[in-house]
């Protein structure tokens, strides 16, 4: 058993669909809370009630899962203010905001190896992806991170914040700016050569 150093409370943000690897978690939480029996599980904006989404799992689990249907964007942050670990066994995400706002939290995060959040997790120094559908994988590196010594923890979370921060719209802004100025000032180079 890991020598446990916070507490174990795993959240996943997102509708309760195959995609984001609803029918995954069933193994994953029976995988983590084999090697950590007190761990709960949070789902929050999953876009169905609790009995819709307890279904999927065995009655031995429910006790250990909180299932918030929908929430109001402002409630996010106190919402995963209690969580230790971010994850997200997704299959497919067009833009990982569900990870992204996990790392914002400062909460270091499992997912998939897939496009979407592979694209916020390769900014991590200190990264935790697993193949697609590797559920013992998943809950091993669940497991993994909440087992850190609290230095190790704040490093991993710090590296989460660093990571998220990239994200920033002002960031954004300021890329895609640079972006367009160097195709125009290349474009104008161009039409000068062409003049000459």
């Amino acid at each position: 058993k890991p020598a446990l150093t916070v507490v174990a409370l795993f959240t996943f943000i997102g509708t309760w669909n195959d995609r984001k690897g609803s029918k995954d978690w069933p193994g994953i939480v029976s995988e983590v809370r084999e090697r950590v029996p007190e761990a709960r599980f949070l789902f929050l904006g999953t876009g169905f009630d609790r009995d819709f989404v307890r279904r999927d799992f065995p009655p031995a689990a429910w006790p250990a899962l909180e299932i918030v249907p929908e929430y109001r964007s402002e409630e996010l942050p106190g919402l995963l203010a209690p969580a230790t670990v971010g994850a997200f066994p997704g299959y497919l995400e067009g833009f990982g905001f569900s990870v992204l706002e996990k790392l914002a939290a400062g909460l270091p995060t499992v997912a998939y190896d897939a496009p979407g959040p592979r694209d916020m997790m390769r900014r991590l120094r200190l990264g935790a992806t697993v193949a697609p559908g590797d559920v013992p994988g998943f809950a091993g590196r669940l497991v993994e991170l909440l087992s850190l010594s609290p230095e190790r923890y704040a490093e991993h979370s710090a590296d989460s914040t660093r990571a998220a921060a990239q994200f920033s719209w002002s960031e954004i802004a300021r890329g895609t700016w640079a972006t367009y100025r160097e195709a125009w000032e290349r474009l104008g180079a161009g039409e000068r050569r062409g003049a000459a």
